[in-house]
């Protein structure tokens, strides 16, 4: 895990367990964190890929679980949510020993 580098930001998304904390940061987050309120302490846990995005977080005990993905976006630069594609993929991490894979991950198209 890397440090958490001081900044601004407000808190978008965020799962609790116990006296950890999982979160993300602004707008079209990147980077996952993970804080312990016990310890004072936050870190980046991940940072997803260039061109996507978090999209949801959670934690249980030492596994966090974030869905990283791409909506197709238009010319003006705006995901489009409702009608366009979804590229996803739903990463976990023990927290225990730092072991991060991939769980699955797929490609939605509109219907």
């Amino acid at each position: 895990m890397m440090d958490v580098v001081a900044g601004g930001g407000h808190v978008t998304r965020y799962a609790q367990s116990g006296s950890r904390i999982v979160f993300t940061l602004d707008r079209h987050p990147r980077q996952v964190y993970v804080a312990d309120l016990d310890l004072g302490a936050a870190t980046v846990l991940a940072i997803a890929p260039e061109g996507q995005e978090v999209l949801g977080v959670d934690i249980s005990g030492d596994r966090v679980a974030w869905l990283e993905g791409r909506y197709e976006w238009h010319e003006d630069r705006v995901p489009c949510q409702r009608s366009g594609s979804l590229t996803w993929r739903l990463m976990t991490t023990d927290l225990a020993n730092d072991d991060t894979r991939e769980v699955t991950s797929s490609a939605v198209a509109p219907s």
